[in-house]
């Protein structure tokens, strides 16, 4: 394995005359061959993912390590995270992000659950990591790659994933952005097919970021590392592949596969129960519950107030209390802490509900039925 001269490569040709400004010719001519890599446990020719939407967002299972099925999955939320006070809640929008950029076609399905990376809320799909950035209003990609080089990873990405190690580019420091943008990408100026899979994207720099990386063979392919992902052109037939296509590493499906996701962030969920006014995302319906669980959700209720009880099969409220949501009057995160300890286990059901303003009476209730076990 080495750096690849690019007349080595099957269905190329000597460098072309291709600028980023021909972002039209370049999309045409990648067009035959791009094709993303197989969606990680789902067979080739899979039907398309169940979806079903939220209230604030959409739930898909596409992405739950079991080719969809088993009912879990992901859900993708627009929602306000903080509590009151300072500072402001972040609302990361990464449904609204989600649909922006091209939806599953452009970012693939979400892969993880929200979760708080580095003091930023983030969360994954198949082909990047959303990070929200409050000072723009969007999020940005997490660089993948460059992580997990400073992980210490590359020699471990080489061996498994066939991941070129990055080059060295001191040199961008004394750099002007435009310099440094050009500089990188004239690594694939030899490679007309990797250059135009690259300027095929709709946000070449925003979801793959730059190449750090020579063209390297691995034999049926040859491959580039970028900040966020990896493209591979393929030499060589294979069942999914033929010669000359270029596959797209997913970067979120590498950033779970070596830890930089938590466990419990990567674990598909079920269903989420929800009503106008609540949203429950943990615990899943039919879940066992011990004495102490966590519920997780969304609420859009007035003055962020609302009330949970967990109540016996025939009405009788076991445990009760008041609950309060990020932020008033958008749909905003909550934690409530649950404490069975000293009740008979027995089926159970989780309810939320708020009280109206107007009259007192419950609204937006949402139940959820749970198996208790002490």
């Amino acid at each position: 394995m080495g750096v690849i001269h690019p007349a080595h490569l099957a269905h190329v040709t000597r460098r072309g005359a291709v600028q980023r400004s021909a972002a039209v010719a370049l999309a045409a001519a990648a067009a035959p061959f791009l094709r993303p890599a197989p969606a990680r446990g789902a067979a080739p020719g899979a039907p398309e993912a169940a979806t079903t939407n939220l209230p604030n967002g959409r739930f898909f299972t596409e992405a739950n390590g079991a080719g969809g099925s088993g009912g879990t999955g992901f859900a993708i939320v627009d929602e306000a995270w903080s509590s009151w006070g300072d500072p402001p809640p972040l609302r990361p929008a990464f449904f609204s992000e989600f649909q922006r950029l091209g939806g599953v076609s452009g970012v693939g399905y979400p892969a993880s659950r929200a979760f708080e990376w580095d003091g930023f809320v983030v969360q994954a799909m198949q082909k990047g990591v959303f990070q929200w950035r409050p000072e723009t209003g969007r999020v940005a990609f997490v660089n993948v790659f460059d992580e997990l080089h400073h992980r210490g990873l590359d020699d471990r990405l080489f061996a498994e994933r066939q991941v070129p190690r990055p080059a060295e580019w001191s040199g961008d420091a004394a750099l002007p952005w435009d310099e440094v943008v050009t500089r990188h990408l004239a690594v694939l100026d030899d490679f007309p097919r990797l250059r135009a899979a690259y300027g095929a994207t709709p946000h070449p720099l925003e979801l793959f970021g730059l190449p750090m990386s020579p063209v390297v063979d691995f034999g049926p392919f040859a491959a580039v590392r970028l900040q966020r992902a990896v493209l591979q052109q393929y030499r060589l037939a294979t069942p999914y592949a033929r010669p000359g296509d270029v596959l797209v590493v997913n970067g979120g499906d590498v950033a779970k596969d070596y830890g930089l996701v938590p466990d419990w962030a990567a674990m598909p969920h079920g269903v989420p129960r929800w009503s106008d006014r609540i949203l429950v995302f943990v615990p899943d319906a039919g879940a066992v519950v011990g004495p102490t669980f966590r519920v997780v959700g969304d609420a859009r209720v007035f003055e962020a107030q609302f009330r949970w009880e967990v109540r016996a099969a025939d009405g009788t409220v076991l445990r009760g209390g008041p609950a309060d949501a990020s932020t008033c009057c958008e749909w905003a995160r909550f934690l409530v802490d649950v404490d069975l300890t000293g009740v008979a286990p027995q089926p159970v059901r989780l309810v939320l509900f708020e009280f109206s303003p107007a009259d007192g009476a419950p609204r937006g209730t949402v139940e959820v039925p749970l198996d208790y076990r002490a």
